[in-house]
């Protein structure tokens, strides 16, 4: 006798994503989705009780979102937690026909907190059926079939014939626009929401000048405080009740001043910001799109009694990497299992992205151990990859998702091995620079190395190194992978006094940088050299202090 089961996905997600000009309508884009997985999933539970999740785990974690947001154990950071599939196993079969009234019914409210939200005039009710991509279906599964890979093709195929409508998206613009005082933000935050500009995530380390602090009070009605620095908490506080609405109060005359007076008060001069350097890199902002590698693979070893684990393990990470993510300065659009969307300080405090990176991927390796999940024979432990697109903070938003995607799906996820991160950093002037790290690579951990260096002069020395590289190309192919000659050369060429102390450690790192990939690449000496350039403009544009 087979176990019957019933599916679910939404969308259209990245399609509806794509509109967005502002963080609060990335935000709201991408929540929308999750909260009406929640509100589905809620009902269910009312009306099919002895319904059992599989996916997504509705046990202590996800089951905690339900209750109002002051009551939650665990803060979601604003995080879209709920993922655009379920999958729930019923007793009986016959059940398909209450979940496509649940799922019409939460339609119903949508439309009503729509209207009250943004004052929506319209068939907004048959907008949503049009334009809403959600399908459905019950299926029967035998026992000793996995239940997971059973079923998730089919949703993979619905997905596939997932018809382009032409829908016009007013509705959805309006609401996302005014999203700041809405039933979106009460459920993610309790309250009404002031989403922070592009700017204020990118130079978070500078929010204790009196500059910053104007943008988050233009934006959100508040008053500015001339008395010490901004908090993340402080930050995203709630709107003022009598403040305007968000899209009318756009600060961008006050962004023009806060980069005005960093670019003329820097460490050197300024007593507001002694201890720190702001740097080019402080205008640009990671757009990061994360996904799972070989997630496949261990879910075709599961058993029944896993599928619990499983789903629970994905719900933690979510939600530990949500928070990982806001303690850096981030700000998080979704995260739902193994996906992440967020975006965040290229620099923040002594720290890079990268580094945000690396501890994520360590969240996911360690919550998906092969002791956890063993996954047999192969490489195939799961681990994580990313798209990374970083772009001035004025460079259009959806544009920037868009370049994200490309580089977690044609970059990252075609590299051998995987985990790896797809970089690419579109400057403000000048042509983008491209680089595919793994990132448990001896070449990427050198670059770690060189960026945690102590450093003075470090634009100078590098741009030496730079063009001792172009210079000498031919010769560095022939002895890139002689560790020996390598240092040899550099030695020579690097022997001036300048060179010494804090420059000889950094050089030293160089020669193992390129060591390394002339040994990534043993029969491709073009990639080897392409690879390092990558690494090494990658470490000048995070490091640079030339700002014009």
């Amino acid at each position: 006798m087979p176990n019957y089961y019933l599916a679910f996905t939404i969308g259209p997600i990245y399609r509806t994503m794509d509109g967005a000009r502002f963080t609060r309508e990335l935000w709201a884009s991408s929540y929308l989705f999750s909260y009406l997985v929640k509100e589905v999933t809620r009902r269910i539970q009312q009306k099919i009780p002895a319904g059992t999740f599989i996916v997504p785990a509705i046990v202590d974690g996800l089951d905690d979102l339900y209750k109002p947001a002051a009551e939650r154990k665990k803060n979601a950071q604003g995080a879209g937690l709920f993922p655009d599939r379920f999958i729930l196993q019923i007793p009986e079969p016959g059940q398909l026909s209450t979940l496509e009234k649940i799922i019409d019914d939460t339609l119903i409210d949508l439309t009503e907190q729509m209207r009250l939200t943004a004052s929506i005039n319209g068939n907004v009710l048959t907008f949503l059926r049009n334009y809403l991509q959600l399908y459905a279906l019950e299926i029967p599964v035998e026992p000793d079939q996995n239940v997971i890979q059973a079923i998730m093709p089919y949703l993979d195929t619905l997905e596939l014939q997932r018809s382009i409508n032409s829908t016009d998206q007013s509705f959805l613009r309006d609401l996302f626009d005014r999203v700041t005082k809405s039933f979106l933000t009460d459920d993610a935050f309790g309250s009404n929401h002031s989403f922070e500009t592009i700017l204020e995530v990118a130079a978070r380390d500078f929010s204790d000048t009196n500059e910053y602090k104007a943008i988050g009070a233009k934006r959100s009605g508040r008053k500015s405080t001339n008395s010490g620095p901004v908090s993340f908490s402080e930050a995203i506080k709630p709107v003022s009740e009598d403040s305007e609405e968000i899209g009318e109060t756009d600060p961008v005359a006050e962004e023009n001043k806060l980069i005005a007076y960093l670019s003329t008060h820097n460490a050197a001069t300024a007593t507001p910001v002694p201890t720190r350097i702001f740097r080019p890199a402080h205008k640009y902002i990671a757009v990061v799109q994360a996904d799972g590698d070989n997630v496949g693979k261990v879910i075709a070893k599961l058993k029944p009694d896993d599928y619990q684990k499983f789903s629970k393990s994905l719900s933690d990470f979510a939600i530990n990497a949500a928070e990982e993510i806001a303690r850096y300065g981030g700000m998080n659009i979704y995260a739902g299992g193994d996906d992440l969307l967020f975006f965040a300080p290229v620099l923040r405090q002594n720290e890079t992205i990268f580094d945000l990176l690396i501890r994520l991927d360590k969240l996911f390796t360690t919550a998906f151990s092969a002791k956890q999940f063993p996954v047999g024979e192969g490489n195939h432990s799961p681990t994580l990859s990313f798209g990374v697109s970083i772009t001035y903070y004025k460079f259009p938003l959806f544009e920037a998702r868009q370049a994200a995607a490309r580089q977690l799906v044609g970059v990252a996820k075609q590299t051998d091995g995987k985990n790896t991160i797809g970089l690419r950093i579109q400057k403000h002037s000048g042509q983008p620079l491209e680089g595919a790290f793994r990132i448990n690579s001896d070449s990427f951990q050198h670059l770690i190395g060189l960026l945690n260096t102590a450093k003075t002069d470090a634009d100078r020395t590098l741009t030496s190194v730079m063009h001792k590289i172009r210079e000498n190309e031919f010769l560095l192919k022939q002895i890139g992978s002689d560790k020996a000659a390598l240092q040899a050369f550099f030695d020579n060429s690097f022997n001036e006094e300048i060179h010494q102390d804090d420059a000889k450690a950094f050089l030293d790192i160089v020669v193992l940088l390129l060591n390394d990939c002339f040994t990534d690449y043993p029969d491709k000496p073009d990639t080897a050299i392409r690879s390092a350039y990558a690494l090494l403009r990658t470490h000048g544009f995070l490091t640079s202090t030339e700002l014009n």
